[in-house]
């Protein structure tokens, strides 16, 4: 038995808060992917990146990764803080715990090696 979800129309026939159809009312983008998933993904892929770094000894680079996935998890972990101290959720998607998954995993990638070998 499957649900069917009626969506509600406002003025010119769009539902409320559709940005031209790239994004559904039900968390979903247009691939069915959530903005949950590529978090998690960028998360997991730093932790990926700190047993490497410990396995291989680098002590730098495993602290450096330890840190990235700080930063990484921190808007989630505030969100949730947020919503249980004022009993309201942001309804943000993790677009900033994404954005800074990215930039420590790329910078804890570079810490494995390149660095190294930089001429600089």
């Amino acid at each position: 038995m499957s649900a069917t979800r009626v969506a509600t129309t406002g003025s010119g026939g769009k539902r409320h808060g559709d940005a031209g159809g790239q994004h559904r009312g039900d968390g979903l983008n247009d691939r069915g992917r959530s903005p949950h998933f590529f978090a998690l993904s960028v998360q997991g892929a730093i932790l990926g990146l700190f047993v490497v770094a410990a396995r291989r000894g680098n002590v730098t680079a495993a602290v450096n990764a330890f840190g990235a996935f700080t930063f990484a998890v921190a808007p989630a972990i505030l969100g949730i803080g947020f919503r249980l101290l004022v009993n309201r959720s942001l309804a943000q998607p993790p677009l900033l715990g994404i954005w800074l998954g990215i930039a420590g995993f790329l910078h804890s990638l570079v810490m494995l090696g390149r660095y190294e070998s930089t001429w600089w």
